[in-house]
């Protein structure tokens, strides 16, 4: 395949292991209604609205009296072909293939999006449980697959965030009336040999999953500047390294993508009905990192189509006349262009972001909420969440982690009457002074409060994490209360919550919320109880439903129902749970999980696996694992028949499975399954257990992952910025560190500097052929650039690791000083008659610095017929910042009558050098 080919865009409508899907017991009838017209619009995009509210004001089925495991529970599962980062989106009253359903669409990191009839399981002859159609953007016969993580020779960093495979990551965003679904698409591509890896913004029709004219395009593009991997001035997004987590967002005919990366961060803009793109923005052009993050929350807009966008950590020189907005919640106005870009409007920078940066404590760690309209003097309000500085110590970072904004005045960088900000209010969460911050984002529900914010009480609800346990000793969901107000008064959040869940989210959560109006309101909660650092997790994740009024109050949670009725797939990070029309979705690491109200189950069979996925441990390639062992349940009172159970999925050949399983289980009856994994690749392999039965939601799937033994070195940092470098000097060394955590050593080929531009670049190290098992080695690394002009190049690391070579970006600015003496002008001066013996008065010579670079003094000193009568004293100090000056004083002490001459040379590494004074007296 060609650079500027695309993908096939033939429908891979179904894998092998979902053609062979069965439809549901005749006798299983649920309480939600089938499709009809409904007023409610449907979920169109992350958390609900381009606000990020994440409430739906239009659920009439869904009570805090009928949410309970009596009546609630899991009615329905979808096996998918893999994990789901973005959050399911929901549209009533779609046609496809000539009829109508209520739809919802999941889209996974193996490339895939699904259309699933919502309502399936409450007519078991008009639902069944395949797809209404599935369009699959990868063809591995062709090399086209998503791209695996560590492919940029990270494995534990920023590049397997998410594991093992980046495809379709941020939630894509809908637009009804035009029937079309805006997504982003990450693939690898091989041919003959040579991988490249392409990012691109698709438009999809939504009845049939086909491009629209004009789809897709392959995202790039790039701006001026000298950071990270900056080239002759420019810097370029990088579709490897750049990621693409937060929810999509379709403002004013425009679709808006964020992005984060070990380099930078990003945002642009894309016409709805062309693909061209109309904006482009790097978040610190000068700097390194800066990302666009939110744990996939959505970017937001207010009415005008401003975007208001948290920005991780980086560099912020904003107040300084810079470009850099690390730590910063950005107001962005877009600008016209070809492309354009955005105007900063305001910003909003916490006073101890110089703490933020080297800490990692990111205020874009979590997804801000623009409030709806609040009374009194301050209508239009944002919230934005981070982190914590609890726990660092000697520097001077707060514990804040929450920021109310006024929209009309964000606060800049400046300290204000309510504290260390100019902002509303500063709260810490979790309470109790152990607040890490969130790895989450919050949600809000109207509540009693009227549309102008007057009169009744809205809501705030979060979880957060806290120190200890690693990080991961989780928080409760909290509710704060935001009471209305009018007049000169200010709508805050209650100081503190005024209701806690029971329960701790270990991870902290995405609550959504759903109610009827003002009426019966429900907060839902997805919990993932292994740790973040676990890639990806084994454990079951786990829905709560609480009473919105006062999440105290535990309405449901799906460990509820004896015997696993409801068990979830493994939990994945960042689950936004959709309600809609009496049902609830999750998307989890192997299948979407349905819950709504139950019916008459009686007669029916039910299946639980004793595990729903398992990561194999690692053993060098071609040795086989130890079995992974799970049994399958019948938990229904009907008998179970199973038709088939199969390895599916890219990688199933190197997987192997063996099962005593007959072809009926009896109620309460179990069976055993074993699989092993035989690794053949240092990379992550997939695979799925699919079980085909008579039971309702078949095919029911196991995950499973593995990964080969290979050689595995971690580098850090995968880029070097020289920045400015005077031409000729040597910079200080920046290093770069090898280090083998793996159990297997690593041998090391060559370590070596290529690219465009790679002679001013050096590198020396302490590298041994062999890297042992635990050790590290370093690498120092110099620039010392001949000429003026941007470089680029990349120290290349050649072992037999995965990932190979690992690849370190290098960039650096070649400057030259440029001295000019300003005073006297010309340079010149003649001290008139001096008695001998007798100083002059001192004259004073201006020496100014306005080139690139610093101009480094060697010396001063006199020269010609008489150069022992002059003399000088300075403050220059040795070296001239650019645009700085420094004064030199020189006097004429004559030895002798008669005319003296000399010339002062000022010695230094501009060009040319020296820079002459001429010099004259009479000695009398």
């Amino acid at each position: 395949m060609h650079d500027n080919e695309r993908p096939s865009e033939e429908f891979k409508m179904t894998k092998p292991f979902f053609s062979s899907l069965i439809t549901l017991a005749t006798a299983f009838v649920l309480l939600t209604p089938m499709a009809s017209a409904q007023t409610f619009a449907g979920v169109l995009t992350q958390h609900n609205d381009v606000s990020r509210t994440g409430q739906n004001l239009d659920e009439t089925i869904l009570t805090p009296s009928n949410v309970t495991s009596s009546t609630f529970g899991k009615v329905f599962s979808f096996a998918v072909d893999g994990q789901m980062y973005a959050q399911p989106l929901y549209v009533p009253n779609v046609t496809i293939n000539g009829a109508t359903y209520n739809v919802i669409y999941v889209a996974t990191e193996n490339d895939s999006v699904y259309a699933f009839d919502a309502d399936a399981g409450s007519d078991a002859n008009a639902n069944p449980s395949s797809p209404l159609w599935h369009r699959s953007f990868i063809d591995p016969a062709e090399g086209v697959v998503p791209v695996p993580c560590g492919t940029d020779g990270s494995t534990t960093d920023i590049s397997c965030n998410v594991f093992p495979y980046y495809g379709i990551t941020g939630t894509p965003v809908i637009d009804v009336a035009s029937k079309t679904m805006y997504l982003v698409v990450r693939t690898a591509e091989t041919t003959s040999g040579t991988t490249n890896y392409y990012q691109r913004l698709h438009a999809i029709n939504i009845e049939t999953g086909a491009d629209k004219t004009g789809s897709p395009v392959v995202i790039q593009g790039s701006v001026p500047g000298t950071g990270a991997g900056a080239s002759g001035g420019t810097v370029a997004y990088d579709p490897l390294a750049d990621i693409q987590r937060a929810g999509l967002l379709l403002a004013k005919g425009t679709v808006y993508i964020g992005w984060a990366g070990a380099a930078h961060g990003w945002l642009m803009g894309y016409d709805a009905n062309t693909l061209q793109q109309t904006e482009i923005f790097n978040t610190a052009p000068n700097a390194i990192l800066g990302g666009v993050w939110q744990t996939g929350n959505g970017l937001v807009a207010d009415s005008s189509g401003n975007l208001y966008v948290p920005i991780g950590d980086a560099l912020f020189d904003a107040n300084t006349g810079g470009v850099d907005y690390g730590d910063t919640l950005l107001k962005l106005t877009p600008e016209t262009g070809n492309p354009g870009t955005f105007t900063v409007a305001d910003y909003f920078t916490p006073m101890d972001q110089l703490c933020r940066q080297p800490n990692d404590l990111d205020l874009g760690s979590a997804g801000p909420i623009l409030l709806p309209k609040q009374g009194g003097a301050v209508p239009n309000e944002l919230l934005v969440i981070g982190k914590s500085g609890n726990g660092i110590t000697g520097q001077t970072c707060d514990t804040t982690d929450l920021y109310l904004l006024n929209l009309e005045n964000l606060g800049k960088y400046e300290s204000g009457a309510n504290g260390t900000d100019n902002v509303l209010q500063e709260l810490t969460d979790p309470p109790g002074g152990s607040a890490q911050g969130f790895w989450s984002s919050a949600a809000f529900w109207q509540g009693s409060e009227n549309a102008s914010g007057t009169s009744g009480t809205s809501y705030v609800y979060m979880s957060g994490t806290t120190l200890g346990d690693n990080g991961n000793a989780g928080g409760a969901l909290d509710q704060y209360p935001i009471n209305a107000v009018s007049g000169t008064g200010t709508a805050l959040l209650n100081s503190v919550p005024s209701a806690q869940s029971g329960n701790l989210f270990p991870q902290g959560a995405t609550p959504s919320v759903s109610s009827n109006g003002a009426n019966d309101g429900i907060v839902w909660a997805v919990e993932r109880i292994d740790s973040l650092d676990l890639q990806p997790g084994d454990t079951a994740a786990v829905l709560y439903a609480y009473n919105a009024n006062n999440v105290s109050t535990m309405l449901y949670n799906s460990n509820q129902a004896a015997g696993g009725r409801d068990q979830m797939g493994c939990a994945n990070k960042f689950q936004t749970p959709t309600i809609a029309n009496g049902r609830v979705y999750v998307g989890t690491q192997t299948q979407l999980d349905v819950f709504g109200l139950l019916g008459n189950q009686s007669g029916l069979p039910g299946v639980h696996f004793s595990s729903v996925c398992n990561t194999f441990p690692s053993v060098e390639l071609g040795t086989k694992t130890p079995p992974f062992n799970f049994t399958i349940k019948n938990i229904g009172t009907g008998t179970l028949d199973i038709t088939s159970i199969a390895l599916a999925g890219e990688n199933a050949k190197d997987f192997a499975r063996s099962t005593k399983c007959g072809a009926t289980l009896a109620p309460g009856a179990s069976c055993g399954v074993s699989v092993t994994f035989t690794p053949t690749t240092g990379l992550p392999e997939t695979a799925f257990i699919m079980v085909n039965d008579n039971a309702v939601g078949s095919p029911h799937n196991v995950g499973l992952i593995g990964t080969g033994n290979q050689p595995t070195v971690n580098v850090i940092p995968s880029f070097l910025a020289f920045a400015r470098q005077d031409d000729g000097i040597a910079s200080a060394p920046q290093t770069v560190t090898v280090s083998n955590s793996n159990n297997l050593p690593v041998t090391i080929d060559s370590i070596a500097i290529t690219g465009t531009a790679p002679i001013p670049f050096t590198q020396t190290n302490n590298c041994p052929s062999t890297l042992a098992v635990n050790a590290n080695c370093t690498i120092s690394v110099v620039f010392e650039p001949q000429t003026n002009g941007q470089y680029s190049a990349n120290l290349n690391i050649t072992d037999n690791a995965a990932a190979s070579p690992q690849v370190v970006s290098l960039s650096g600015v070649g400057v030259q000083p440029n001295a000019v003496i300003t005073s006297p002008n010309p340079p010149q001066i003649n001290f008139g008659q001096i008695q001998v013996g007798s100083s002059s008065a001192p004259q004073p010579v201006t020496l100014l610095n306005n080139g690139g670079g610093i101009l480094y003094i060697s010396s001063i000193s006199f020269s010609g017929a008489n150069p022992t009568e002059f003399s000088e004293t300075d403050n220059c100090n040795g070296s001239l910042a650019s645009g700085a000056t420094c004064t030199i004083n020189v006097t004429f002490t004559p030895t002798a009558d008669g005319l003296g001459q000399g010339y002062m040379n000022i010695n230094d590494n501009s060009v040319p050098s020296p820079q002459k004074v001429s010099l004259s007296g009479d000695g009398t």
